[in-house]
This record gives structure tokens, C-alpha cells and sequence, in this order.
């Protein structure tokens, strides 16, 4: 049958009825014109030369349950050399590859060296991040069949270290079956937080788990209100993105039997779930989240198992492609598409491997046989399916070159040669992987980004880039998901389609500042730093330094002191669970716009008087806290301690004479704002004051102490300066709250306590108090100064 325009006659297949009607699908199977064509082209398969060629290998495949689906690869560049290396893994009869890309086209296995291995580990969906801000991609592998989640932290000296122990992901009943990993940040605090895919649980299995800021994890799926799995938990693939548009990274789950889910956040790390009956492939396995029809939101690719015999005991619909209107509702178009037939689908991957603007998908898939377990599903080919951007896709993979028809489990695009197009590496189940190389010929163009964040956030996770050439807008966002065990790299490719320059490089980085270029060269790598951004990242200033609270949560909140040397100390005052006060001091550092507690110390062993004995006071560390600010006047605050978790949002409660956030203030600075800061007798440490002279005049005072009976209290006051002394005339007290979820507000009671006179200079002074509760008394403090704040002198 002639079109006309150069394609064969298409293959008319008519298959099984499927709801009300039978679907007619045309199989196209098509000779592009060259009017559609970037040029002649073809992928070459040189896993051997390149030292690419892997063997994944099982110690017994005779019955091999859920190892059957477990592999993968991760794309990342460990060692910061600026070309992408790969994390391989083969299987418990092979040790695991970490492949050094030596940017001359070939890559060097030096997992032995790194220390990366894993003998024996049954190893599934690793996955490079930097779980620590440090500048360096740590390493997460997951295990199934016993062998369990490790977690590698990078040296940077070209080794990893094994942090499992330390970072909290472990326990038979928190982790089984891990799969795939993605990494985003929900909460927006700056640091990376995890997801992991638990396929075949059989315990309720947590997900979720919060970074507290140091690379350490809780578990966070209660908290975050992740509850769709249960023990019947059969996820695959995760991947945090943005769906909606709002700046806040959302969540896509692919998972077996029906069961994948969009979870929508509502911000601070909380979801909703907002699947809808839309959501309805079958067999949910591999993800591809990207903009395929290029208007500037994240749609979604799921591959899934299409088989048209009957009887059979898994779905048969095939693959699905949901397109997003921009709001996170999605609309299913696979049929238009031409993207459902994709066999016994994985891993999935969106690159525009021709260059001509508009996202390509490659989808490896297979199904072995074993025992009774037979399927026709061994051979397969993988899948090329190249986007005509017009809605339709067709599959040239036999055409181009990429004929793979290995037990495809996980799958990476990214430029392994840098010669400005997108190779494909897949890593195959009980076989080799396979790399191969995109021969582009006439290359139309294209320009790849690398993005510098924050401190918090060196890798940019979150960001969103979109390039302009002429009428057409390409959008990215910088994400370390999972096409299925796999992860492509942080480098974003973009297509210009024949254009000689791009007319706009817009990058909206995730503390919401914009850096806008033009007039860029193509045929280039880019490298974009955050410090370019308008307005830029906020970064803390001396005027942190000043009292916080949550206006939910009135009648406790924090003292905090920033200090020389990016160094901080917070005191905590609260409740415990019964209604009494506690308060907690931590000791903390400065990044960009955070400040990590890695320790959150409850002190005992005072007592309130003369009998204090400071050999009997200790410490206990029995959390962590991590505080990230958006502004000068706003923040929000997480803390860990033992199982439990919370947030807080934070507001300015007090400002410090002298201590300035943004414009340098008007105000007459006194000699009495030097005496900010923390006081203590030495003959007492284990309690004092923290003080703070107010832009005001007033001055702010908080003494953490002790009752008679050694419980931990608290009290505080609002002064001014009497000849030449600190005056408080009323201190109070309060009590009746309690710690967590269960805080109310209205439970507070704020008696008073007492009177405070504080004399002091630059170093020392005495304090003095009465005080009107039973037990306390009146007394005197010899002082000496314990911090001074950072940019506030004492004259």
C-alpha cells in the first residue's frame, strides 16, 4: 500500500477485545523520509572495546523468585572529573562494578579499589547522591533476598566508605526487597531525602526516610502520610518530581497489580494521594517523568506488560503514556502515542537521542522462564520508540541498531563519549550489559547543562531548566530518580534541532531565584552556578541570631546564637510528655541557608541551689535538628528524637541590637548590645542565661536550669537597663503544654517566678534573684561570658 511519503505498508494486527471494543492497532514498522530525518545514524554496541561488558550472574537461577527482577545501574560522576562513570551490579555470584570513565571512550572497573563490591550481595537499583552536602556523590545499593540496603559514603579520594551502620536504614522489618531508590527533596530543608520501592514485602515496609541533614535517615512515611502499601506492597520505580508546577518536588510510584500512585505534597515533606482511575496500567514497572510534548510539565511514561494471549495471569494492556495538563491531572494517550506494545517492559528511559528538540523513550523488558514458570517473553527486543513531535512515536530500535534482546532490567542515557549525543547502556538480568554508542551523523545540535547549587543542595536537585531556540521551549528538571534500578545522570542534554545558538538558558533554581542567559553558542557543555541566581539564595546572617517560634506552638520555641567560624548553639525550651518543662542545647554549623544540630543534648544531674555539683551533671544525645531559613523573618525547623519527628514553622520573635539580616540597620547600637550572648558560673556548669539586648533598648533573658528536685526548667523575662544593670523585675515561668503532636497552645500557664538583676561587662559580672516558688529562693551567681555573637563587638 503506497503513502506516499515513505513509509512501508503498515502490519494490521487485530487483538483481543478489551472493555466494549476490540482495538485496532496499526503496527508502524516505518522507513522515515529523509524530510524527517536529522541524518543517517545508528547505534553501535561496543561493550567490549569500551570495557563495558559487565556479567550479571545468579549462584542458583533454578527457582529464582524475586532476584529474578533485581538489577540495575547508576550513571553518575563519583569522582568529579567531569565525565559520567557507572555503578554496575552482577549478581551474587560476581562481584559488583564500579566503572571509572577514563574519558578517552573506555571505562576501568575499579570497585575492588573504592571498596564497593558487595560479594555475595543479592544487589538491586543503585543510585548516586550527596546524601551529606559535601560536595561528593555518596552511593546507595539496594539488596533483595535477605541481603540487605547499604549505603557508601564518598571520601573523595576515590574510595567510599561504609556508612549503613551510621545512617539509619536498616532492620529486617524497615527494609526488604529493595528495588530502585530515588532521592528529592519534599520537605524543601535543602538535603536529600529517599525513597525506596520494596516489591514483595511481606511486613509493612517504610519508604520514606528523611535526611536529618548529615546523611543520617528516619523513617517518615507516617509522618508524611505515605500509607497506600501496606504489607500488599508491590512498588517498583519512584521518582520525586514536580508535577504541578508549584516549586515542591511530588512523588510517582510505578508498582505492580495495579497499585501505581501519584502522591501530590502539600510542602514540608507531606503528601496527599491523588491517584485517579486515569492511573490504571497494569503492571506498572518502569518510569521515564519528562516533558515529551514540550509544554513545560512533566509527563509519564510506565512500561508495562503487553501480551494478547489468552489466558494468562498478568495484565495485557501494555506500556502507558499520561500526559499532564500542568495542574498534576493526568490524561492517558498510549494508544495515540503508539508506545503500548513494549513486551515484558523495565527500565525506562527519555533522551532525545537525534537531537531534533523533542524526548525519545528506550525501554528494555524481558521474562525469563524457569521451572513450571514458562513465557514467551525470553527474546524480545528492546524498545527505540523516537518521538515525531506531533504526539506520535515510532519504534526504529531494529532500524538504528539497538538490537538488545537481553533480559533487560535497568537502563541509563547519557553522553558516555561527550561527543554531543545520548548513548544507551543496559544492564541485563543473568547476561551481559551492553553500551551502545549513538553514531549521530549531522549532528543538528545540542547543548548540556550541569548546574552548581547551594551549599545545602551542591547537585541543584529540584531545578528546573528550560531552553529556548525560536518557537520551541524545552523544559528539565534536575532529578536523581529511578527509570527502574537505574539513574541517569545529573547532566541535562537537550536537542536544538538545527538551531546554531539558543536563544535563552532559564534556570529556576529550587530556593525559587531565577538565572536567565542568552545569545549561548551551541554544541557546548554549560555549567550554571546558583551564586548567579535573582534574587540570589538566601544566606544566613548575623541577625539570625535572636529568639524563634512557631505561632501554632506559642510557649516554647528557641534561643539561637550565631557564633564566629560558621559555628551556632540553640537552646530549645519545651515540655516533656507529661506537661512539665524540658529544654534541650545542641551545638551546630552554618551551611548557606541551614544550620545542622547533629546532636540534640538533654542535660540532668543539676540541682537548683547550693546544691549544685557540676561532676554530676551529663549529657545525653538523643536526637538531631536541622533549621533552614527562607528569608530574614522566616524558617522552619526538623528535629529527630528516637523514633519521633516534627516540624516546625518558624517566625522571628525577638531582634538583636547590632545584629543585622538584610539592609544594615538605622537604629543607635549601645554599648550594652556587646553583653549578647550566653552566660554561665562556672561553679554551675550545666546551666545559665542566654541574653539578648533588643534593637529596642529591652533586653530578652532565658535561664535554663534545674528545680530542686533535678527536673529541668526554665525561666525567662523582658527587661531594660537600670544604672549601669540588667533589670528584670518579672521573670516567668509556665508549664502545661506538652512535647509533639499533642501541644496545645491554650494548655500553657505562665506564672511568675521571680526577679533577676544581671551586672555585667565585657567578660564577667554577677546575677542576682528572688524568686517566689516554693523551693527556690533568693541567690548570686558569680558570671563569666560563655558565647559572644557574631558581627557584635564589645566595646
Amino acid at each position: 500500500m503506497a503513502t506516499g511519503i515513505g513509509f512501508r505498508a503498515p502490519k494490521i494486527r487485530l487483538l483481543p477485545a478489551r472493555g466494549h471494543a476490540a482495538a485496532l492497532v496499526l503496527c508502524l514498522h516505518a522507513t522515515v523520509p529523509d524530510s524527517l530525518r536529522a541524518g543517517e545514524w545508528a547505534f553501535t554496541e561496543i561493550s567490549g572495546p569500551a570495557g563495558a561488558a559487565v556479567q550479571h550472574t545468579l549462584s542458583n537461577t533454578e527457582d529464582p523468585g524475586v532476584k529474578m527482577m533485581a538489577g540495575g545501574v547508576a550513571a553518575g560522576d563519583f569522582d568529579r572529573d567531569g565525565d559520567t562513570d557507572l555503578y554496575v551490579v552482577t549478581g551474587d555470584a560476581h562481584p559488583n562494578a564500579l566503572l571509572r570513565n577514563n574519558g578517552d571512550g573506555s571505562f576501568s572497573d575499579i570497585a575492588a579499589a573504592a571498596g564497593v563490591t558487595l560479594p555475595g550481595h543479592v544487589s538491586s537499583g543503585p543510585a548516586f547522591a550527596d546524601l551529606d552536602a559535601d560536595g561528593w556523590p555518596d552511593l546507595v545499593v539496594g539488596g533483595v533476598a535477605g541481603s540487605g540496603y547499604r549505603v557508601f559514603r564518598n571520601r573523595g579520594d576515590g574510595g567510599f566508605e561504609d556508612v549503613t551502620g551510621s545512617a539509619g536504614i536498616t532492620g529486617d522489618d524497615s527494609v526488604q526487597n529493595d528495588y530502585s531508590s530515588a532521592f528529592g527533596d519534599p520537605d524543601g530543608d535543602g538535603d536529600l531525602d529517599l525513597f525506596v520501592t520494596h516489591w514483595g514485602a511481606n511486613v509493612p515496609t517504610n519508604h520514606l526516610w528523611f535526611n536529618r541533614g548529615d546523611g543520617r535517615f528516619a523513617a517518615g512515611d507516617d509522618w508524611a502520610g505515605i500509607d497506600a502499601f501496606g504489607e500488599a506492597d508491590w512498588s517498583f520505580a519512584p521518582v520525586f518530581t514536580d508535577i504541578d508546577g508549584d516549586g515542591v518536588q511530588d512523588l510517582l510510584v510505578t508498582a505492580d497489580y495495579g497499585t501505581s500512585q501519584v502522591f501530590m505534597c502539600a510542602g514540608g515533606g507531606r503528601f496527599e494521594n491523588t491517584t485517579t482511575e486515569v492511573i490504571d496500567d497494569e503492571n506498572g514497572m518502569g518510569s521515564a517523568a519528562a516533558d515529551f510534548d514540550n509544554d513545560g510539565d512533566i509527563d509519564w511514561f510506565v512500561t508495562s506488560v503487553w501480551d494478547p494471549a489468552e489466558p494468562h495471569t498478568w495484565g495485557s494492556t501494555g506500556n502507558r503514556l499520561y500526559l499532564n495538563d500542568g495542574s498534576g491531572t493526568f490524561e492517558n494517550v498510549t494508544t495515540e502515542a503508539g508506545v503500548e506494545i513494549g513486551h515484558w517492559g523495565w527500565g525506562a528511559c527519555a533522551a532525545d537521542f537525534d537531537n531534533d528538540g523533542w524526548l525519545d523513550i528506550v525501554h528494555v523488558n524481558g521474562f525469563p522462564s524457569y521451572g513450571d514458570h514458562q513465557t514467551d517473553f525470553r527474546d524480545d527486543p528492546s524498545l527505540l520508540y523516537m518521538n515525531q513531535g506531533d504526539g506520535t512515536f515510532i519504534d526504529r530500535a531494529e532500524e538504528l541498531g539497538f538490537t538488545d534482546t537481553g533480559q533487560g532490567r535497568g537502563v541509563v542515557c547519557f553522553d558516555y563519549d561527550a561527543d554531543g549525543d545520548v548513548d544507551i547502556f543496559t544492564a541485563n538480568w543473568e547476561g551481559p550489559a551492553r553500551l551502545y554508542r549513538n553514531d549521530l551523523d549531522d549532528n543538528p545540535g545540542w547543548l548540556q547543562v550541569n548546574l552548581t547549587g547551594e551549599a545545602d543542595n551542591p547537585d541543584a536537585i529540584g531545578a528546573v531548566i528550560r531552553v529556548t531556540t525560536g518557537d520551541l521551549t524545552q523544559m528539565r528538571e534536575v532529578t536523581v530518580g529511578s527509570n527502574y534500578e537505574s539513574q541517569n545522570p545529573l547532566t541535562q542534554h537537550f536537542g536544538l534541532g538545527g538551531a546554531a545558538s539558543v536563544d535563552e538558558v532559564r534556570v529556576t533554581w529550587p530556593h525559587g531565584g531565577e538565572t536567565v542567559l542568552t545569545g549561548i553558542t551551541a554544541n557546548q557543555r554549560l555549567t550554571v552556578d546558583a551564586a548567579s541566581a535573582q534574587p540570589p539564595p538566601f544566606a544566613l546572617q548575623p541577625g539570625m541570631s535572636a529568639a524563634w517560634y512557631d505561632p501554632s506552638r506559642s510557649g516554647e520555641g528557641f534561643m539561637l546564637e550565631l557564633l564566629a567560624g560558621g559555628r551556632a548553639v540553640v537552646y530549645w525550651f519545651t515540655y516533656d510528655d507529661a506537661g512539665e518543662q524540658d529544654w534541650y542545647i545542641a551545638i551546630g554549623s552554618v551551611t548557606g541557608r541551614r544550620i545542622l544540630f547533629p546532636e540534640l543534648l538533654r542535660v540532668s544531674g543539676g540541682e537548683f541551689g547550693p546544691g549544685f555539683d557540676p561532676d554530676r551533671i551529663d549529657t545525653t544525645v538523643v536526637g538531631s535538628a536541622a533549621f533552614t531559613w527562607t528569608g530574614c523573618d522566616e524558617g522552619a525547623m526538623d528535629w529527630f528524637i528516637g523514633d519521633d519527628q516534627g516540624r516546625m514553622r518558624l517566625q522571628r520573635l525577638s531582634r538583636v541590637m547590632g545584629a543585622n539580616c538584610g539592609s544594615p540597620g538605622t537604629d543607635p547600637v549601645s554599648a550594652a548590645a556587646g553583653l549578647s550572648g550566653s552566660w554561665y558560673d562556672p561553679a554551675h556548669t550545666g546551666e545559665g542565661y542566654v541574653l539578648e539586648v533588643l534593637a529596642d533598648g529591652r533586653t530578652l533573658v532565658y535561664w535554663f536550669s534545674f528545680d530542686p528536685q533535678g527536673a529541668r526548667r526554665w525561666f525567662f523575662g523582658v527587661g531594660g537597663v537600670e544604672n549601669g544593670s540588667l533589670v528584670f523585675e518579672e521573670l516567668l515561668t509556665t508549664r502545661g503544654a506538652r512535647f509533639g503532636e499533642a501541644f496545645n497552645p491554650d494548655d500553657v500557664e505562665a506564672p511568675p517566678w521571680g526577679s533577676l538583676q544581671l551586672t555585667l561587662d565585657c567578660d564577667g559580672g554577677s546575677a542576682n534573684w528572688q524568686s517566689t516558688e516554693a523551693g527556690f529562693g533568693p541567690g548570686t551567681f558569680d558570671l563569666k561570658r560563655l558565647s559572644s555573637l557574631d558581627g557584635i563587638d564589645c566595646p
